[in-house]
């Protein structure tokens, strides 16, 4: 890992997590989720279509080579059982081609739903990237998964507990 800090394991950062100050509350009516997400976090890319929806959310005030927060949320029909199976179909071989490190994986009540995450990093132009995924079932046909994304060369691992006390606030909406 480069930069001075750490690497913390799925376990240690989920633990002790932050109070969410100066947040906001988005809903989202057409993909039926709300979560809340600090201020400083704006919309910059959304689609809508037949089988896909998905929000991506960043700190437009910090350059993305200098570790701004990433969240997005995507919304996505499956025919897979499990949140697992729609890991392992979808995004497993996906991560592993664009060369992440998976350091940890598995079911997880971390949420308020059943779930299933991946903790895995990756190198950008010489800073690391540290990523939180979660893969949640909707209805019958449908997957939420939850990315969660920072640098770790400043403010690691603040920044992901952070981000890690906002995805605890998501919520599907009926």
């Amino acid at each position: 890992m480069t930069g001075c800090s750490k690497q913390l394991s799925y376990d240690e950062l989920v633990s002790e997590l932050p109070t969410i100050s100066n947040s906001q509350i988005i809903t989202n009516s057409t993909m039926k989720y709300d979560i809340s997400l600090p201020k400083e976090l704006k919309l910059a890319e959304k689609q809508y279509n037949d089988t896909l929806w998905f929000e991506f959310f960043l700190d437009k005030t910090i350059p993305f080579e200098e570790g701004t927060n990433i969240v997005s949320v995507l919304r996505i029909l499956s025919k897979e059982k499990t949140p697992k199976d729609v890991w392992q179909k979808l995004l497993e071989k996906k991560l592993m081609n664009e060369n992440y490190s998976t350091h940890s994986k598995g079911e997880s009540s971390f949420l308020n739903y059943p779930s299933y995450y991946a903790h895995c990093s990756k190198t950008i132009s010489n800073k690391n990237r540290e990523t939180i995924i979660f893969i949640v079932r909707g209805n019958s046909s449908d997957y939420y998964m939850i990315n969660l994304e920072t640098g770790t060369e400043k403010n690691y691992p603040n920044n992901m507990k952070q981000l890690l006390s906002c995805v605890k606030t998501f919520n599907i909406l009926k």
